[in-house]
């Protein structure tokens, strides 16, 4: 209920790279393991470079926040392979978003 009143200013601060409130993620009823995912995509989406455009998520900060989070070799290799994908996700999102706001041919 809160998302579809509140869902507007959700998705603007998620396109801003802020932390959804606790509400949000509660409703979802996420296990641990995708709370984690999530959470990391948010503090890792403060990283990307932004300048005429948004960029991806450096492959090196997913690096580091993975062994920081103090995952092991084998299990980071799964937390790059995640990131990245949410991360081309994200972009894909974006980039749709993005040429829906550009004028129509012929019209001004």
């Amino acid at each position: 209920m809160r998302y579809q009143r509140d869902g507007w200013s959700i998705e603007q601060g998620l396109e801003k790279g802020r932390q959804p409130p606790d509400w949000f993620m509660e409703d979802m009823e996420l296990g641990p393991m995708e709370v984690f995912y999530i959470r990391q995509f948010f503090d890792l989406s403060t990283e990307r470079q932004i300048g005429m455009a948004i960029g991806p998520i450096p492959v090196s900060k997913i690096k580091e926040y993975g062994k920081r989070a103090g995952l092991e070799p084998d299990v980071l290799m799964v937390y790059e392979y995640v990131m990245k994908a949410m991360d081309n996700a994200y972009l894909e999102h974006i980039q749709e978003q993005n040429k829906k706001k550009l004028p129509k041919k012929g019209k001004r």
